[in-house]
């Protein structure tokens, strides 16, 4: 059934999906920030993890100790938002570093480094480091602080989107949107490479730490995304070792099927990638317009007669403040992904 040209859910998908546009309203409402370098900042440091301890040679931040550093550090994000200029000072740096080709992890990374250079009781030892030996690189180290409570701790980070192409627990069920991109591979490259390096004499020699301990965990952040004819709020097949508060979308093959929505009284923003990390927020001013329900299907079916990269759609409604708030999103692909390639 369809009401004025938007697909109206059964009862039972209706209610999995309220629940899921709760929880992103919910996730948002923790970085009401002006600002969206601090917003996505804040989601950064607060967002859920995309893995949960447990895996075999995946450590990952503890978890009461990072409830510690967010309670820590949302004054200081606030502070942040009333006086943005030197994180945008920051940042502007880092896109003339990267060239054309902006790689979302890097911003993130860099992120990451604004913040632990800043947190009070920290030192940034590392950020970027390659370890290179006779001109051939090793690898590189992310971020390596020092914590007054644990000590020299090394974060191999990443910002991470997944779809689910079978209802499986497999990591290999797990897909990017750029399909060369795959959880399977992701986790298996931490595991055997990226987090043994800090291991290596090599690495040790690098830091200039000597004998001092060095604990090496994986800060991984990320949303997965199901099916969206599915349960998609509350799926039944998330991958073995995912994090339960994990955060959560749809995706759909264009053309397959309407982009769901919750309610016909919602909006849409075409997301760009580097606007992919936190929930989006914005003013209702003379920026992107949000897009009915029927100018969005327009603007997907110009995009896929050219291209076939994924287009992330992001489902807005006004907050009490005016703004366009996320309470959904979702991943529409090429009509044959993960056949082709963006």
């Amino acid at each position: 059934m369809r009401e004025g040209g938007v697909p109206v859910r059964s009862q039972a998908q209706h209610k999995g999906v309220d629940a899921g546009a709760r929880m992103q309203v919910i996730q948002a409402a923790r970085v009401p920030y002006q600002f969206a370098a601090v917003r996505d900042l804040a989601w950064l440091i607060a967002s859920p993890s995309l893995m949960a301890a447990g895996i075999p040679g995946l450590a990952v931040p503890p978890a009461v100790w990072m409830a510690d550093l967010i309670a820590t550090a949302e004054p200081w994000l606030a502070d942040l938002d009333d006086n943005p200029a030197e994180l945008q000072r920051f940042l502007a740096s880092t896109y003339l570093a990267q060239g054309p080709h902006f790689r979302l992890g890097r911003q993130a990374e860099r992120l990451l480094a604004f913040w632990l250079a800043r947190r009070p009781g920290c030192t940034l030892v590392a950020a970027g480091l390659e370890v290179a030996v006779e001109g051939r690189v090793l690898g590189e180290l992310d971020v390596v602080f020092r914590d007054p409570r644990r000590g020299l701790i090394h974060w191999e980070a990443a910002v991470k989107f997944y779809l689910r192409s079978e209802e499986s627990v497999a990591w290999d069920a797990y897909i990017g949107p750029n399909p060369r991109d795959r959880l399977e591979q992701k986790l298996r490259r931490v595991i055997d490479h990226q987090l043994p390096l800090s291991r290596d004499a090599r690495t040790r020699a690098a830091l200039a730490i000597g004998d001092q301990p060095l604990l090496s965990e994986a800060f991984l952040k990320g949303w997965l995304f199901y099916p969206a004819d599915s349960d998609w709020a509350a799926p039944a097949f998330t991958p073995h070792g995912v994090d339960p508060a994990h955060g959560r979308g749809w995706w759909l093959r264009h053309g397959a099927s309407e982009v769901p929505c919750a309610a016909r009284s919602s909006r849409f923003l075409l997301l760009a990638r580097p606007d992919w990390l936190a929930p989006a927020h914005r003013p209702d001013d003379a920026g992107q317009r949000p897009l009915a329900h029927n100018e969005l299907r327009t603007a997907l079916a110009r995009h896929f007669r050219d291209e076939h990269a994924a287009r992330l759609v992001a489902e807005v409604r006004r907050d009490e403040h005016g703004w366009w708030r996320e309470i959904a999103r979702g991943f529409v692909v090429h009509a044959h992904w993960p056949e082709v390639s963006a």
